[in-house]
């Protein structure tokens, strides 16, 4: 008898170092809610010169030129995570469900055309998830125009997990787990902040019928000022949106892409916003290197919603140069930039 339960006992012991040894047994993977991945140097991040302006700044830049956020949530029984949104570079927002593991997801991706007066990129970004999600690789993004959609690499580098106390996702997905988000009308309205003001309107086109124009004012701070080599306090800025969109994210959230152009200092733009949460609008502008063809620097936004927009009001900075002046890049040891606003 002693011998046959010695025998069970080895058995059984066998049998565990041998699930052991094959994975069976093992510890439960913790999935990141927050990952930046590293965009790798090459034809996308030469279109984006935010590494270089960071250098000049007063502040510490928020986009890099090879920063991809991506967020993760609806995590399912096992943590692993089904939905993201993600922003890259301060100028690309993607959203949508993520596909089993091994395969790869097709996400919505957002931008604005590089083109002056040119409506927004709307297209598909296919993306396969390391299992750890903390890189990714099979990397097709798809538009028309194809413009700078067919400048992505094919994988995205593991760089590091964030802490969303330091990194709100407010902030670099454009999204807050904790709120429902507004829908694409909330964006038809007026926002402010202690930096200003803006009013968006529904303006459909025979070929685009989720098109907007608005009117934007901005106040600079006393270290924006110091950018256009003036002192404090210095003129408003302003000007208006044109060329831009609503449209509907995969889980129902709204977002606007929009151009802008700049009268007081003079350039031209671009902006992306959504509605993380009611009467929050989030988002991000960029400013355009016409010269270059490329974009200077892109900072982030954030507005409260106070109310509905008219006409009148949208019309206010729409009538104004019907071209942008070039806007250019300060060399290192210039203060000069020519952007719409700076949070």
């Amino acid at each position: 008898m002693k011998i046959i339960q010695s025998f069970y006992a080895w058995m059984l012991f066998v049998t565990i170092i041998t699930f052991l040894l094959n994975g069976v047994i093992s510890s439960p993977i913790t999935y990141p809610t927050q990952v930046v991945m590293e965009i790798p140097a090459g034809p996308l991040t030469n279109k984006f010169d935010s590494q270089e302006y960071c250098l000049n700044a007063t502040t510490a830049c928020p986009f890099m030129n090879n920063q991809s956020f991506h967020c993760f949530s609806d995590f399912d029984g096992t943590g692993r995570p089904t939905y993201v949104r993600g922003m890259a570079q301060g100028y690309w927002y993607y959203s949508g469900p993520i596909a089993d593991a091994g395969s790869v997801s097709v996400l919505s991706i957002y931008a604005n055309d590089p083109t002056y007066k040119e409506y927004p990129l709307v297209g598909t970004m296919r993306i396969n998830y390391t299992s750890d999600f903390l890189s990714a690789t099979d990397i097709l993004v798809t538009c028309q125009p194809s413009s700078w959609c067919a400048l992505w690499p094919t994988n995205l580098l593991e760089f590091k997990t964030l802490d969303t106390k330091d990194y709100p996702t407010t902030k670099y997905c454009l999204y807050d787990a904790d709120q429902t988000p507004g829908n694409y009308s909330a964006l038809l309205s007026k926002w402010t902040s202690a930096q200003g003001s803006n009013w968006v309107c529904a303006a459909p086109t025979p070929t685009e019928s989720m098109a907007i124009n608005g009117s934007w004012l901005y106040v600079l701070s006393e270290p924006e000022c110091l950018i256009f080599d003036t002192v404090y306090p210095c003129l408003n800025n302003s000007g208006p949106y044109f060329n831009g969109i609503t449209s509907t994210l995969p889980n129902g959230a709204g977002i606007l892409l929009t151009q802008w152009s700049a009268y007081t200092y003079a350039g031209n733009g671009r902006s992306l916003y959504t509605v993380p949460s009611a009467g929050f609008v989030a988002g991000s502008y960029c400013a355009y290197d016409d010269t270059r063809d490329m974009v200077s620097v892109c900072f982030p936004e954030a507005y409260s919603i106070v109310d509905s927009s008219n006409t009148a009001e949208c019309d206010t900075y729409i009538n104004g140069p019907t071209t942008p002046s070039p806007t250019s890049l300060p060399t290192k040891n210039q203060t000069s930039l020519p952007v719409k606003k700076n949070n």
